[in-house]
């Protein structure tokens, strides 16, 4: 009787994809150009910034991604992922800090801005 080879299929999670993780849809590519937007001295605060779509679509995924470009050090010897190698340190970018606020956690809460300064 011949040994059959099974093969197991590669399935894409749900989750968010973490720090080292292949990013698919050309994700680093938006949180280049969205990280670049948020931190440029020339762009004027205050910043509001809208992502939505279907649950699944990559919206945590892209975030933290920006999170991650953002939170990198800012020294003149960092190599910022979303800066040119011309543009490092050279004064283009401002110093960014981010707050992570995941609205499901406090899905029960009667007021969501309470929680939200609790976390900033």
């Amino acid at each position: 009787m011949p040994v059959k080879n099974f093969e197991t299929p590669q399935i894409l999670s749900d989750e968010p994809l973490r720090d080292g993780d292949r990013a698919r849809f050309h994700f680093d590519e938006f949180a280049v150009t969205l990280a670049r937007l948020i931190a440029s001295k020339e762009t004027r605060t205050p910043l509001t910034i809208g992502v939505s779509g279907p649950w699944g679509s990559g919206k945590t995924t892209l975030l933290k991604r920006v999170q991650r470009m953002l939170t990198e050090p800012v020294d003149p010897q960092s190599k910022r992922k979303y800066a040119n190698s011309a543009e490092r340190g050279d004064g283009n970018f401002r110093s960014c800090k981010t707050v992570w606020f995941d609205a499901w956690k406090y899905h029960a809460e009667d007021e969501l801005l309470v929680a939200l300064v609790r976390v900033i």
